[in-house]
């Protein structure tokens, strides 16, 4: 899936980014470079999403909404959210946790 996404997005913006003559080729060119990069990210998304649904189903002990909506993707929000620091860390976990439940 997430290869599929990367090829589709890769290769619109090599396709708008290439000269008149050579947009097939910058399109190609774009989802050879880039394509493979997303949908390796989103592999990592999507292991660690699991490895933190465990987690915290083991350590609550109940199988619930709130563990793969709310405190899994907070989790999920703290560890990409290394790059802003601590403040960044708890900024992203609270925006990860309102994400996929809809409130704002």
């Amino acid at each position: 899936m997430g290869g599929l996404g990367g090829a589709v997005w890769h290769g619109v913006k090599g396709f708008r980014n290439s000269p008149y003559g050579e947009r097939r080729l910058g399109a190609l060119t774009a989802i050879k470079a880039r394509a493979p990069v997303l949908g390796g990210n989103f592999g990592v998304w999507g292991g660690l999403f699991s490895s933190f649904d465990c987690a915290v189903k083991g350590v609550r002990r109940r199988e619930d909404p709130y563990n793969a909506s709310e405190l899994t993707l907070f989790c999920l929000g703290i560890c990409f959210g290394g790059g802003g620091g601590g403040e960044g860390r708890l900024g992203g976990g609270f925006s990860g946790g309102r994400r996929l439940i809809g409130r704002t």
